[in-house]
């Protein structure tokens, strides 16, 4: 995993957080080089964390909230995987909480396994061990989308 990138509270799009080190300096390029001393090593980006998702925006919120940004969303991150050469995506939103959160997080995991699913691109989620958390049901949410993708 290389942590992080950001979301952009205006685009809702991966905003790189460092340029100047991760694309400047080849922070995302060395990176994705250890692919060719170990052709079996999947290389993620990971989005999010606590600062980003904490930010007081409620920007993962509004992500979520329309079919449109989930959309333009997908379309971002793929780009931005095979630009890069990012075998897949890491989500780091801490923490989902109200019921239209989680529909909206659910509609967005489901989302980009489907378009991920065309290039073969890993997802993965990072997600609370917080017992308030867990009780509010976000893994199951996560769960539920991941079923409905096998």
């Amino acid at each position: 995993m290389y942590a992080f990138t950001v979301l952009d509270a205006t685009t809702y799009n991966i905003n790189v957080v460092d340029p100047w080190g991760d694309i400047s300096l080849n922070g995302y390029s060395d990176f994705v080089t250890m692919k060719s001393k170990n052709p079996n090593l999947k290389v993620m980006i990971s989005l999010g964390g606590w600062n980003d998702s904490n930010d007081g925006t409620g920007k993962y919120s509004k992500l979520v909230a329309s079919s449109t940004n989930i959309a333009a969303f997908v379309n971002y991150a793929m780009a931005f995987l095979a630009k890069y050469s990012f075998d897949g995506l890491d989500i780091d939103w801490e923490n989902p909480s109200t019921a239209v959160d989680k529909a909206g997080y659910s509609n967005l995991i489901t989302a980009l396994r489907t378009a991920f699913n065309t290039k073969g691109y890993l997802l993965s989620a990072a997600v609370s061990c917080n017992p308030t958390a867990i009780d509010a049901g976000i893994i199951g949410v996560i769960y539920s989308a991941i079923q409905i993708m096998l």
